[in-house]
Formats: C-alpha cells, structure tokens, sequence
C-alpha cells in the first residue's frame, strides 16, 4: 500500500537509506526526527550557509519586533510558520492542515520574548535557545518553524535530486518561504514540485536531521546548570559536597556533590523558569554551554539510526552484495559509461555518505557545474568529515580539500594521460586540489603511481586512482565493525604511496 511505501519504494528507484543523500521519508507518515538549526548553523556547505543565514534572518526580525513592542507585526511573522505536511517528519498529527505555531502559541511567544531579559541583552541570539525557556516550544515546533523559513532551499534541494534520479515534477505554487531580499515570506508560482498523489513532498538532507533539539533545555540544565552548580558547591565547600578518605584511609578529601546530589536539591528542580532564571542570571553560561556543544560531537544520525527510527530493515549487507555483483555485469566502453557513473555514484554514497562517519562525504553532485557550465564534473562530495582521512589533508601543504572530486572512466585500458589532465585541469584553490579517477582496472600499477606523483612534485596537486577492485573492498569494510579503521587505513596507504619520497 502507498501509505507504507517510502520515496524510493513508490519511485522503484532500486536504491536504499544508504546509497541516498535524503532521507527516505514515508509518504504518508511521519518519522519522529527532527531538522535541527543547530545542526545546520554548523554545516560549512554551500546549503547549510544559505539556509542558517534564512534562519537567522526571520529569528532577528522577530527579536527586533519584539524589542520595539510591534505585537501585530511579530504576531503575523509567526502566522506564517504553518505546519507543514511535505517533509514526512516530526510527530504523527491528526490534523494534517494545522498550525505549528497558532494563535495562541503565537502570543505565548510574543510575550515570552518580550519579559525575557536575554532578549533585551542581547544573550538570545539563535532561533534554537526559545525552545530553552519556553513553554510548549520543542523539537517538532523547531523543525516546521525551519522547515517554513527554509523551504525553498528544501524545493531547490529536491529538484536536484529529482533530476538526478529522474523523478517527475509539476509546476504549481509553492507554499510560504523567507525571501532574504525582501525580508518577509512569499509564496512562488509555477515552480517545479515533487508531488505524489496530490501531496507536495519535500526531499531533506539527512545530514541536517535529529533525533531531538541538539540545543534543549534538558540537556542545557543537565550539562549547563548541573555542573555549574557541582563546581559552586565544590568551591564554597558546602555541605552537598563529598568527603572521600584517601588510599590509607586517613586523609579527607573534598569532592564536588554527585550530579544527582544536585538535581534532587529542592532548589535545583528542573523546569523552564529555573533555566531563564540562570540565563538571564549568568549569561556566561549559555555561552560556554554552546561553545562546548560546538566543539563536541554532533550526534548525527547514522542511516541505521534512520532506519531504526522508520521501524524499517537493516537491509545494508544485501544491498553491498548487489552492488558488488553488479560490477560483472556492467560491460566496458562509452556506451555504458553512464550505467558505469551511476553504479559508481551509489558505491560512493553507501561507503562514505553516513553521516555518522568517520570519513563523511556529504551533499554529493552528480556532473558538478564549473566555471560557468564549460566543464562539468562527474561526482563531487563536500567534505563534511569532522574525523578520519579528509580531515586531515589540510596537513600536506597546500592542499585544498572543501570537495572531493571523482571521475568515472568505464575503460577496457589503462587510463592514459588525457585523463589525469582533465582531473588536474578541475583543480581549483577555492573547491579542491585533491581528486580519485574510478576506473575499472590498472594494469600497469607502477607508471599509474608515477604520474600521480609527478602532479604533486610539480603543483601539489593530488590525484589517486581507485579500480573497482579497491571499490569492492570499500564496500566490503563498510560491513566490518571497524568500519572507520579499515577505510581510513586504505585512504591513508593510498596517501603515502603518493608522497613517499622516490
């Protein structure tokens, strides 16, 4: 039945969670995850910039209402952040044409910005910290705020991946979205819609989406107030503190109170009030708390994460074994480069687009636009990784790694020089100046090796050369429970073959 099937299924586009850049939404029901501002506001990629700098945009003007007392303007900004039925997320509603921020919630808003003291401070910068002290504020009414603000970049995004997997579009109006030049929320005509049985769907980067708020009350209080009350009561030497005895049992040492000492304290009770209260007390707080949660793992959703989330199989060990069959049976030659590209495109998705990697390579391209559209390349990847192999090439000199170039050759030969030209003649110190060429085999290891060393001798410019040979085994590590060791110790021998001195 539709109702069960997700995108990929109803398109039969013979792909899974794990070969795909979106996430996979039912069409008709919702999955409790979240898209989550923090998370994009620390996104370095072209759409994660575009969208935080919407965001921010709406969130100013709100605070700027707010602070000059224009109720009615503030009010009718958040009229428009409808709740939206498109994306497939959040919490399953009975009422598919509601509102995510109503009336009523408009004005619980608009009066709690207007008493708070952060507002008027200036502390409240990010459209993440209302759902701290905010009543009835969280995950699901952040996500369709976002969702609202950064629709037509959700459009855009979804356009591309329809062109690339050769879904069908209609042109019909679009729902509101922020339009950054004119300051206020606008609807488009005639744009081009991904629609399913009259239902408007918007296609979302899994890369962008969470399990809850990264920024919630919950856990500012916990790691916020919690710890800054252990480190008070530890300095004062209150009477909540522990008196430990040392390894000979004689000497008395202080410890600070045990976190749950503190959160049973009558004084300490979690609610939203006690957290405006030390927001607006110590302002310094939320500050460090978020520069903490910056420098500490984001907590991304891996694709079983998603897979678990939809209730759906893990289905990653037949879907490799597929794909590592279908190398035998895509033949060699221009006439099925294209079969060759996209096979390799779903290998390079499934081995480094999770999110929770290592080596993650996200918002991928196929046949990527340079230079006005006079050269394109086949598959780019930004380089979304936190940890692992790319992101450590900054370290070799003047490397310049945002993307990671790939070009697909479906020869029945060894590539030849032309080749590795056009790899280096994609370089560039704005996007990269490291790039793989997949091809189907290299006979002669040796001069293959030289070439690519002659490139970084004489521009520092980095070329590899992965056979589907090397790809299989990619695959293959992707199932090992060392999954980031094993491909980040292949993407590194690959590395030192390349600079070892001859």
């Amino acid at each position: 039945m539709t109702s069960k099937k997700t995108i990929s299924e109803y398109f039969n586009l013979n792909r899974t969670q794990y070969d795909i850049d979106f996430f996979d939404c039912y069409l008709k029901k919702d999955t409790p995850l979240f898209i989550d501002p923090w998370a994009i506001k620390c996104g370095n990629d072209e759409f994660s910039v575009n969208c935080y700098q919407k965001i921010q945009s709406v969130f100013e003007r709100l605070i700027h209402y707010v602070k000059t007392k224009q109720e009615e303007k503030a009010l009718d900004l958040l009229g428009n952040l409808h709740e939206p039925s498109e994306t497939g997320l959040g919490y399953a509603k009975k009422n598919k044409s509601g509102s995510s921020v109503g009336l009523e919630k408009s004005v619980d808003i608009y009066k709690a910005l207007l008493k708070s003291k952060a507002v008027q401070s200036g502390l409240l910068s990010d459209l993440e910290d209302t759902a701290l002290h905010i009543e009835g504020i969280g995950a699901d009414n952040i996500s369709d705020i976002v969702t609202n603000i950064i629709r037509l970049e959700l459009i855009k995004y979804t356009q591309d991946q329809c062109n690339l997997y050769g879904l069908p579009m209609t042109e019909m109006q679009t729902k509101v979205f922020w339009d950054e030049s004119k300051k206020d929320f606008v609807q488009k005509n005639n744009e081009k819609l991904l629609v399913v049985q009259d239902k408007k769907i918007l296609l979302v980067p899994k890369k962008i989406l969470r399990r809850n708020l990264l920024i919630n009350y919950s856990d500012f209080y916990r790691k916020g107030i919690v710890e800054f009350e252990q480190a008070r009561h530890y300095d004062a030497r209150t009477s909540l503190c522990r008196s430990l005895k040392d390894k000979k049992g004689k000497k008395i040492i202080v410890a600070p109170p045990y976190k749950k000492t503190i959160e049973e304290d009558a004084r300490y009770k979690l609610s939203r009030d006690l957290v405006l209260k030390y927001i607006e007390e110590n302002p310094n707080l939320l500050t460090v708390y978020k520069s903490k949660k910056r420098e500490s793992s984001l907590n991304p959703l891996s694709n079983d994460d998603i897979l678990n989330k939809q209730n759906r199989q893990n289905n990653l060990d037949d879907s490799i074994k597929n794909k590592i069959k279908k190398f035998s049976k895509i033949k060699y030659g221009e006439d099925h480069a294209d079969d060759y590209h996209n096979h390799i495109l779903d290998c390079l998705n499934t081995i480094f687009n999770d999110p929770d990697s290592n080596n993650y390579l996200g918002a991928f391209k196929k046949e990527d636009r340079q230079n006005s559209g006079r050269k394109r390349i086949d598959i780019t990847f930004h380089n979304s990784s936190n940890n692992g192999f790319f992101s450590r090439l900054s370290n070799y000199g003047g490397l310049f790694c945002a993307k990671i170039f790939f070009e697909c050759k479906n020869y029945s030969h060894d590539i030849q020089n032309p080749e590795y030209d056009q790899m280096n003649g994609r370089f560039n110190n704005r996007e990269s100046t490291i790039g793989y060429i997949v091809c189907r085999n290299i006979e002669d290891k040796v001069k293959a090796l030289e070439i690519c060393k002659d490139f970084v001798v004489n521009n520092q410019k980095y070329i590899f050369v992965l056979t589907d040979e090397d790809v299989m085994l990619l695959l293959n590590a992707v199932l090992d429970k060392d999954r980031d060791i094993v491909i980040d110790n292949f993407l590194q021998e690959k590395m030192n073959e390349l600079v070892l001195v001859r």
